[in-house]
């Protein structure tokens, strides 16, 4: 799904500040139909292996998500994890079935149906990103959020 073409430029990188411009770019982007809180939690001193263009660009897929479809809330957490680094987003939206979480990441498929173009859904954000995760041998997951909605969480390399 389109990430193929290029060449993986891997560098280390402190990620805070893309994350913060992120957020920063998403909230501006943000539905107008309610109000979103965004929150980040940043520790210092966190350095990832990866692509900072795929890094990104998989955390504004994400992000922008999480603002479609929460009701009031959003998070942006980083944390480390062992040989990974996790960018978490947590959600107080509607969620994702557990069934339909594998199912998410498959380019063009939909959790509604009558989802399309027009109401900002191609189908591709997810599976983007999961092949974005793979090619840097990190993970996409997704689970149940604290907040209620959904979390999706990507695992990146920490450096060696």
């Amino acid at each position: 799904v389109q990430c193929d073409e290029r060449k993986i430029d891997r560098h280390v990188f402190d990620p805070n500040r893309s994350l913060a411009d992120l957020v920063e770019l998403a909230t501006l982007e943000a539905p107008e139909d309610r109000k979103i809180e965004v929150d980040l939690k940043l520790p210092s001193g966190i350095s990832i292996f990866a692509d900072q263009r795929l890094f990104q660009r998989s955390i504004e897929n994400v992000l922008r998500n999480a603002l479609q479809h929460a009701r009031s809330n959003v998070l942006l957490e980083l944390t480390q994890d062992g040989a990974h680094v996790r960018v978490a987003i947590h959600d107080d939206g509607p969620g994702i079935p557990e069934e339909m979480r594998e199912k998410v990441m498959i380019p063009f498929f939909r959790l509604q149906k009558d989802r399309g173009r027009e109401t900002g859904g191609t189908g591709l954000g997810l599976a983007i990103v999961n092949r974005i995760m793979q090619r840097h041998g990190g993970r996409l997951t997704i689970a149940s959020s604290p907040l209620g909605g959904a979390t999706v969480s990507m695992m990146w390399p920490r450096p060696n």
